[in-house]
């Protein structure tokens, strides 16, 4: 006999007063198991959600606060460098331009407002050239680290550029 069987002998040997009750208990841990399987998990994430909405509601509206003072930062500071672009987007552009950008390897904005950045195998007379354009921007070159290259007149450059 197998074990299905022998459940169908119980459940046959059960009165209906005990079958109705085994059914009634089967119901009751039916409903349990779906309250903490489903119904708490789900709550608590709906609570857990409640809550980040509320903080970064809080959040948004903190940084709203802040908005006039940001754009007061702005108008005081747009008069003494005009800005055509973010620092790393104007610098990764003059390269191109310069033909310099196959040899850009890396580039690094920092928290400051510089921009850290190195070049491999890179023509001098036009890493000079691009510089001097630079200057010219109102960009400096803070630092220069400047090494021979894989043949004459190539160099590998570090530099970190800020305004």
């Amino acid at each position: 006999m197998s074990a299905v069987d022998n459940l169908k002998a119980g459940w046959r040997q059960r009165s209906a007063r005990e079958r109705r009750l085994l059914l009634l208990a089967g119901g009751v841990l039916i409903a349990l198991a779906g309250h903490a399987l489903v119904w708490s998990p789900w709550q608590a994430a709906r609570t857990r959600r409640a809550a980040d909405n509320a903080r970064l509601a809080a959040d948004l509206a903190w940084l709203r606060g802040l908005a006039p003072q940001v754009d007061a930062l702005r108008a005081s500071q747009g008069s003494s460098a005009p800005q055509d672009g973010a620092l790393p987007v104007r610098i990764d552009a003059s390269l191109r331009a310069a033909g310099l950008g196959e040899h850009l390897q890396r580039l690094e904005p920092a928290a400051d407002g510089s921009v850290r950045l190195w070049l491999d195998d890179a023509p001098f007379d036009a890493l000079v050239g691009w510089l001097g354009a630079l200057a010219q921007q109102g960009l400096e070159a803070r630092t220069l680290g400047i090494g021979s290259g894989a043949s004459a007149g190539r160099v590998d450059a570090q530099l970190l550029l800020a305004q």
